[in-house]
């Protein structure tokens, strides 16, 4: 009863304290997401994806101790006051939506890091959003989470209240958000098409029993197809508006040219050990790198995660700038030096497939152990300094 009290006083005190503060310079940061239910998964765990955009290209991993749960955040390199994505020690995951081009600045960042310390069910989220202020909130932001127990949702924020979709009551099992919500003022007013594209995908991976964590990487992350481009199969043969052949417009896809990190969250079947939530994540432009899972039950990162400039954050920037290298066409990826003579795109997919199917059987082995965290710290690194040696600019 007393933890219960001081959680309650402290969760109060932040909010409190959160009203009164100035608004700060940070970073416009915004993007799309989707929570699929363990419905509709092939092995019955709930998915949380996300492309998650800003102004600002440096971005780290960062743990964090909570008071009530330690949890693993993406952040901006130099700002751990604000978190944009996670996943904490009881299996509740959360990342977020909203457009990024919106210069209004509000605190969604810092409620995400409240949530991921305070909350270990959707239950307690919703405690959550009743007590804070949401004036502090983006009217178009919408939060996607899940928790331990089986239980997925998405939030919309508009001022003072809140409205839930839970997935599994919806037909397709899986709900989507982009830079509006379904209940604001501001519906489907711009960004429309991200939004229908990712469904798209989704009832297509859903159609043939493929929602896996590849499969969000692979087909929705790195995404080049837009409203104005359809630029498959790659490399792009074509020209689109006076641009040399086989570059292609990135200001409009799921992998945009302002993508600064792609993450997957994979939670637990009913029963299962929470601290085997895995959160995946790419630290840079999709299209440029791979992922690499991290548990935050091991109360640390790799090396080349964290910091104020992370090594895999300056490989992936370095691929950005040979990429994008046309100064006229500053949104326009090269696709003939993605899928050229060393072909960057193959390699880092084949790393990734290997790297997901190797932690697989990992997870399979902690599953029947008591004791695994040793060993998972471990696995952590090890993954981590392979694949940012094959990756390396």
């Amino acid at each position: 009863m007393g933890k219960l009290i001081l959680n309650n006083l402290y969760s109060l005190l932040l909010v409190f304290i959160l009203s009164f503060l100035p608004y700060r310079t940070i970073a416009n940061t915004g993007g799309v997401c989707a929570v699929i239910s363990p419905k509709i998964t092939p092995d019955g765990r709930p998915l949380l994806w996300a492309n998650i955009d800003s102004d600002e290209k440096g971005v780290a991993l960062h743990h964090f101790n909570g008071p009530r749960y330690n949890f693993t955040g993406l952040i901006h390199a130099r700002d751990t006051l604000n978190v944009w994505s996670g996943l904490n020690t009881a299996g509740f995951a959360i990342t977020f939506a909203k457009s990024s081009k919106d210069t209004t600045e509000y605190q969604e960042g810092m409620f995400i890091k409240m949530a991921l310390g305070r909350c270990g069910r959707l239950s307690d989220f919703e405690v959550l959003l009743n007590e804070f202020d949401f004036t502090l909130i983006h009217p178009a932001a919408s939060f996607a989470c899940f928790d331990a127990f089986g239980n997925s949702a998405v939030y919309e924020a508009n001022r003072q209240k809140f409205n839930a979709f839970d997935p599994l009551k919806a037909l397709s099992g899986f709900l989507v958000r982009n830079s509006f919500t379904m209940t604001g003022n501001d519906t489907a007013k711009t960004e429309f098409w991200r939004y229908h594209r990712t469904r798209k995908l989704l009832r297509y991976a859903a159609e043939y029993d493929q929602l896996s964590v590849q499969t969000l990487f692979r087909g929705l992350s790195r995404d080049l197809v837009s409203l104005k481009c359809e630029p498959y199969p790659l490399p792009f043969e074509g020209s689109f508006k006076n641009a040399p052949n086989g570059l292609v417009p990135t200001n409009g896809s799921l992998n945009q040219h302002n993508t600064v990190a792609s993450l997957v969250m994979q939670g637990v079947q009913n029963g299962e050990d929470v601290t085997l939530s895995t959160m995946w994540c790419i630290l840079g432009e999709p299209i440029t790198g791979t992922a690499l899972p991290t548990w935050p039950v091991t109360g640390e990162l790799p090396g080349i995660c964290k910091g104020s400039n992370p090594v895999l954050n300056e490989i992936m920037g370095d691929w950005e700038k040979y990429l994008y290298h046309n100064i006229s066409f500053p949104y326009f990826i090269d696709t003939f030096l993605l899928t050229g003579k060393n072909n960057y795109l193959d390699k880092i997919l084949n790393i990734e497939k290997e790297l997901i199917s190797q932690t697989r059987i990992k997870l399979n082995e902690w599953r029947h152990q008591e004791d695994f965290y040793l060993d998972m710290q471990f696995y952590q690194k090890k993954i981590a300094r392979k694949t940012a040696r094959v990756i390396r600019f």
